[in-house]
């Protein structure tokens, strides 16, 4: 069984470690994160993220989960993300068994469905997805990396998604719809035409209300 570490030992982290658990397909040694935040679902704090950079001979052949989801921390997220991927860790797909994950899909290395999530036929979601509790996206999307697809959000067939975009909790978007990459879809918003211009978008239509 390989090992794993978590990166990070927030609320997204603690879920993924209740999703590791469930799997048990990984020997879940632990967590990384800037404090100590005591156990987690059992799981002991090992370090900061350095305590592991300083151990490469010992763990380079770990899996690791990137355990950072928080809107509000996304640009920490990719730091931390590019970070990791100097290095020779494994970082795989991780997918709740209480998710519905259609065949005919392609997610990319450190993608993360979380409990109750529904991935249809025919979609592709790039590197460091999230697709959060309950969350659903339909037959034939493509989804860029680093996308984070909100609790309760729902995306429906032949949308396009660019990456870095975040999808807020509960937002709609309307088949066949194009949201260009560092896009935010606040909580609630239904999209019913294409987003091309970078910013944040709230409402029923979504409408522009802050330029990136």
């Amino acid at each position: 069984m390989n090992n794993l570490i978590i990166i990070g030992g927030g609320g997204h982290a603690k879920v993924i470690a209740g999703i590791l658990k469930k799997l048990k397909t990984y020997n879940v040694k632990g967590y990384t994160d800037i404090h100590d935040r005591g156990e987690i679902l059992g799981l002991p704090y090992l370090g900061t993220d350095d305590w592991l950079i300083d151990r490469l001979d010992e763990w380079k052949n770990c899996s690791l989960v990137i355990g950072l989801g928080m809107l509000s921390l996304n640009s920490i997220r990719k730091q931390v993300i590019e970070r990791f991927t100097q290095y020779n860790f494994n970082f795989p797909v991780v997918v709740s068994p209480d998710a519905v994950v259609s065949e005919d899909t392609n997610m990319e290395k450190g993608t993360v469905v979380i409990d109750g999530a529904v991935v249809n036929p025919g979609t592709k979601i790039g590197a460091w997805g999230i697709v959060n509790t309950n969350a659903t996206v339909d037959h034939d999307c493509t989804i860029g990396s680093n996308v984070h697809i909100a609790p309760g959000a729902v995306v429906c067939g032949g949308v396009s998604i660019g990456k870095e975009a975040i999808i807020g909790a509960g937002a709609v978007v309307k088949q066949n719809i194009t949201i260009c990459s560092g896009s935010i879809v606040g909580a609630g918003a239904v999209v019913v035409s294409d987003i091309r211009e970078p910013g944040i978008y709230i409402g029923c239509p979504a409408k522009l209300m802050e330029p990136a």
